[in-house]
């Protein structure tokens, strides 16, 4: 008995396992399939801007108007 080896686990070619493509990515490469050159104008502009600085204008909060409630 001792001589028996536990049988071995199956293994993954991949590991970990690629999960199936979401709905976005589904869609992402369709757009791609289907006009190429359109999607590659669309990622060298985001491109371009991821490049720029982030503008965030400023929160103005307006203050709760007091009907003499305190």
């Amino acid at each position: 008995m001792h001589g028996r080896r536990p049988k071995a686990m199956p293994k993954l070619e991949v590991f970990p396992a690629p999960a199936p493509l979401t709905s976005e990515e589904r869609a992402l490469m369709a757009f791609v399939k289907h006009d190429r050159e359109q999607a590659e104008q669309t990622f060298a502009e985001l491109r371009r801007r991821n490049d720029e600085p982030i503008d965030i204008q400023p929160i103005q909060i307006r203050l709760l108007q007091d009907h003499g409630a305190r």
